[in-house]
């Protein structure tokens, strides 16, 4: 198991080469009350596998329980040749119960985007964000189902390049979020 701080310790090739994923398994924390995933993006919305949203993903929690099926799924999907829409959704068996989505996320450049769940802000979604208003929120607390999601897979986008990928396990502030978007996508940002 990895310590904080690790990085690439936590992550594993998926267990199923076979299974046409290319994600990689997250053996770090447990995510119980709050998470947040953040990371810098570099979309080149060249043919993407519309359907397979495992092969878009940015991250991908899920698990079951009481035989109910839970997935909160963190993505980009290609809307056009030169765009792609930042999604984050809860689901539930097949039926989806929360989504937020930020369009006009361009293609061949950098991003910086991340959602988190916790108690104060609920499910958060954002992009390159300079404000308080940059950030969509949902006032629904998807937060009880965590625990029911034991498996994180990672960095599942084919055609997408990332960097600075950050996992927390906790909460959050946005000030920090604002402040690492601030800093930019240099190397002497990274180590903060």
């Amino acid at each position: 198991v990895c310590r904080l701080s690790e990085g690439a310790k936590c992550l594993a090739d998926v267990s199923d080469p076979a299974s046409a994923q290319y994600g990689y398994k997250y053996s770090g924390a447990t995510f119980s009350d709050d998470v947040a995933i953040t990371s810098w993006v570099y979309g080149t919305c060249a043919d993407s596998p519309r359907n397979d949203v495992r092969r878009q993903s940015i991250a991908y929690l899920s698990g079951s329980s009481a035989g109910v099926s839970h997935a909160l799924r963190f993505y980009l999907q290609r809307t056009s040749a030169s765009n792609m829409k930042l999604v984050v959704d809860y689901k539930q068996d097949a039926r989806t119960v929360h989504t937020l989505s930020i369009a006009h996320v361009s293609c061949n450049a950098w991003h910086y985007v991340g959602f988190s769940l916790n108690k104060l802000d609920k499910l958060t979604l954002f992009k390159d964000p300079t404000t308080d208003a940059d950030f969509a929120s949902l006032s629904a607390d998807p937060r009880q189902i965590l625990t029911s999601m034991s498996n994180l897979e990672m960095l599942g986008a084919v055609n997408v390049e990332f960097d600075d990928v950050r996992v927390y396990a906790g909460q959050v502030a946005r000030a920090t979020v604002l402040d690492a978007y601030r800093c930019g996508h240099k190397p002497r940002c990274a180590i903060r």
